[in-house]
Formats: structure tokens, sequence, C-alpha cells
């Protein structure tokens, strides 16, 4: 199959930079960006979490939403997408401040759109729950997109990267990509790059990817019959009561996804919803830090710092931001 991508960017676009995460800031390599943007060393020790899921539901957010380490009030800052999501939990004693969702701090890349290029983000397994994300239905669909795209291509999180995956999306003769990875220092980039490339996104599940599409320009679809992941494995894991399991439920169900979000819910990707300022809206984009406020949020000036180690001795903050319960399912 001929790309119609030059080979120096389809090579940048699967290009990898494993490392091994500290904190839950270095997922996807968020710390390295931010240390990049404050101009400090790489390494420096944080004193904060950030929200770096999109939760597409304002109405009934709480703190059992929150996709970082299971912390107490008053421990760590955390950094939400949006003031009313702060909000929430300070209500609830954290210590919150807004700051946009980590993609919103990637920039818009060198590369332009192909027109009539289709990339598709299947539903994703995550670091403790792997997902059945085979969905054959779905790829049958997107292999009849063929005729209507110069290419569909197929991002998968690093999980789903396997054998099995790639012989049923390959002999469809879709492309594979590789896609988020929590380990890989150049992860966020590379989702800005590939979708700064592609004109079309399609999704059979609602995520974090949809509000990415948006706010980078892509004309943005979701697929039917969506596919709901079970959230019971990450209640159990953490403790959470039935009411958290019927909200995440409610939430990712179509018939929510329609009343809220009609316009994504369409059969044809190339009637999707281009509306970029809406995407900006949905990452957080009005809420970015400048580089002296994330310097105090994360904990590299002297006076935030100096708070973060007086918590860290109190609360053995190390345990918590990384040993302890991870959330992030």
């Amino acid at each position: 199959m001929t790309l119609p991508f030059p080979p120096e960017q389809w090579s940048a676009l699967q290009a990898r930079h494993p490392f091994k995460p500290v904190y839950n800031l270095d997922r996807f390599g968020f710390r390295r960006h931010l240390s990049s943007i404050c101009s400090v060393r790489a390494d420096r020790r944080v004193y904060c979490d950030w929200m770096h899921g999109w939760t597409w539901w304002d109405e009934g957010f709480g703190f059992d939403d929150f996709p970082g380490p299971l912390v107490f009030p008053g421990q760590i800052k955390i950094v939400t997408s949006t003031p009313k999501q702060a909000e929430v939990l300070r209500m609830s004693g954290h210590d919150a401040i807004s700051g946009g969702l980590p993609f919103a701090y990637i920039s818009q890349t060198d590369y332009s759109q192909r027109p009539e290029t289709l990339l598709a983000f299947p539903t994703h397994s995550a670091d403790r729950v792997r997902n059945q994300i085979v969905q054959f239905e779905y790829l049958d669909f997107l292999a009849e997109q063929r005729d209507r795209f110069e290419i569909v291509c197929v991002s998968l999180f690093i999980h789903d990267y396997i054998p099995e995956t790639l012989y049923q999306i390959r002999r469809r003769g879709l492309v594979p990509l590789i896609g988020a990875d929590p380990c890989d220092s150049n992860s966020l980039w590379r989702t800005r790059a590939t979708l700064d490339s592609f004109s079309h996104v399609s999704t059979n599940a609602f995520g974090s990817h949809v509000a990415y599409a948006l706010a980078s320009g892509c004309t943005t679809s979701v697929f039917s019959p969506v596919v709901v992941n079970d959230p019971r494995p990450r209640a159990n894991y953490l403790g959470l009561d039935d009411g958290h399991v019927i909200k995440k439920q409610m939430v990712q169900s179509e018939q929510w996804l329609r009343q809220n979000f009609s316009q994504l819910m369409v059969s044809c990707p190339q009637n999707g919803l281009r509306d970029s300022a809406l995407g900006r809206g949905y990452v957080g984009a009005p809420y970015i830090l400048e580089p002296d406020r994330i310097r105090g949020a994360v904990g590299w000036d002297v006076r935030s710092n100096l708070i973060g180690s007086l918590r860290r001795t109190r609360h053995a903050l190390p345990r918590l931001l990384w040993h302890g319960k991870d959330r992030s399912f």
C-alpha cells in the first residue's frame, strides 16, 4: 500500500521514546513536556497530580471520577481541566486548581491535515484492565470506508498493539498505528502530530480522544453501537460504590451520548462534527497555566516546593503518588 504521507512524517508518527514513569504526572511524557516549558530539569520532584483524561460530564462530577492516584484532602495539589471540576474537589477539601488537560499544552505541529484521510480510535485497554478491543463490526465498518478515503488508519493503545489485533486490522486493508503509551515520553506529541496529519477521526467509544480530535480541527464522528467499557473492575479495585458504576455506565450509554452529543453521533465519518473551538474548550485550553503558575502548581518554585516537602514528610507522598492505588483505568 502506498502511504499518502512523506516517509519522514510517517516515521515521526511512529517514533517512541520509552521510559519508566516515576510519578503519575510522568504518564505519556507530560512531566518532561512541562519541564521544557518551565526550563527546569526533567528529573525534578513533583508535588501535584494532573487530571489527564477528559470527563465529558460536569453534572455529577466527583472525586471518584478523578483518574489519578487515590489521595486524601490536603495531601497534594490537583490540577483539573475546568474550574467547575476544581470547585467540586475544593468543596471536598482538596487543594485543586484548573489548568486544562495535558493535551492542551501540546502546540500544533508543522504537519497539515491530509484531505480525505481517516484515523480510527477503537475502544482500548487500560494499564490494569485488558478490554476486548477487536470489535469486528467496527473494523468491518472501517473497511467499508476505504472507498471514501485515501487511507484508513487505526490508532492502537500500546497494550492493544498485539499480533491478533494487528492481523484483524491488516486483513481488512487497514493500517495500524502505535497510539497512546503512558511509558513513552513522546506519546503526547505523537498523538497531536497524528491528529494534525488526518482530516477525519472515527471512534466506537467515547473518551479523551474525541476531545483531542475536535481540538485539532478533525471532522469527528462516533460509530454506533457505542462500546460501553465496564466500570466495575476499577470501582472494585478502589472500593467505589454502586453509584459510581451506575454513573459511568450512564455517561457511556448511547442514549445519553445522543442526548448530549448528537452532532457527533452520525453514521458517516464524512458528516461528523468539525469544531476546533468546541474541542479546545473540552481540553481546557482557556485555562492553561503560564510557566510561573505551572511551577507553583507542580512544586517547582521555592514556596510550593517547601509546602510539598512538608506534606510529603507528613503523608508519605511517594507511596501515594505512585505505589498507592492507581485510579488510571
